[in-house]
């Protein structure tokens, strides 16, 4: 029994941390930069598509914005639970898969819909889901990278793959799909790229526990300051009594506003 705070688990015996750096960093980092790339494509492609939605569905300008709106306010609420779920649970992995499988399914279903409220209500759900995945990622990104690419592949992760696959690949992708076959079609197609995406993480991703004692011997060996009972992480309180935390949030809250906007 390894006693974590004022709880107790049972560690199982067979859990190995993942490897850092290496084949296994950059094969994290390819399905990693593919999931979050196609979180931004599937949250985008509402906005490619809407010209040709717009008048079957009797939707107002209006309510295209808030059909962008809500989907975000639901991915911003979700990134704080599930940060917090995850590392209440120290449990990554099941959470990605689900998050994937998730908003895989709400994205497609958005190809069935007959009106606004339904429409609304599964971009709300999508982006709940896909709130979730950067939370999970980013720790499992940054453990197993080396120390002088974690910079890099945090960007590659969460700035390049956005742009790249949300931002281009994106619009020329579905609004082809929606001149071929219909703007039904471009939705309901997202099931194929979300489906291979969940069977990658499932495969070459390994789950990481930051408290499990394999994980916080691993970090002795490596020279990493380890994470655990005998060196709690910082509370909320704390992390806001921090000059350098308060300054980057604030810069962060201000910048992404100001990106999100242009």
């Amino acid at each position: 029994m390894t006693t974590i705070g004022s709880r107790e688990r049972q560690a199982p015996a067979d859990y190995t941390p993942p490897p850092r750096g290496g084949r296994y960093e950059n094969v994290l980092l390819a399905v990693f930069f593919t999931a979050f790339g196609f979180v931004f494509f599937d949250r985008l492609a509402l906005n490619y598509l809407s010209p040709y939605f717009k008048d079957e569905l009797g939707l107002t300008n209006s309510q295209i914005g808030l059909l962008s709106g809500l989907p975000a306010l639901a991915w911003a609420m979700s990134g704080i639970l599930m940060g917090y779920l995850s590392d209440r649970t120290d449990r990554r992995k099941p959470f990605l898969i689900l998050a994937i499988i998730l908003f895989t399914v709400f994205s497609a279903l958005s190809g069935l819909v007959g009106g606004v409220a339904s429409l609304l209500l599964l971009r709300a759900l999508m982006g709940a889901s896909e709130g979730a995945v950067l939370p999970l990622i980013q720790p499992m990104m940054i453990y197993s990278s080396k120390p002088r690419r974690r910079g890099l592949n945090t960007g590659l992760v969460q700035g390049s793959s956005a742009g790249l696959l949300g931002g281009i690949l994106g619009p020329i992708i579905t609004v082809y799909l929606a001149e071929a076959f219909g703007w039904r079609t471009a939705f309901l197609a997202t099931v194929i790229p979300g489906t291979i995406i969940a069977l990658l993480v499932l495969r070459y991703v390994r789950e990481l526990r930051l408290r499990h004692p394999a994980t916080l011997a691993q970090d002795e060996a490596d020279g990493h300051v380890a994470i655990g009972p005998d060196n709690p992480t910082m509370k909320f309180g704390e992390a806001l009594r921090t000059r350098n935390v308060v300054i980057c949030l604030l810069i962060a809250i201000f910048y992404l506003t100001w990106f999100t906007t242009t």
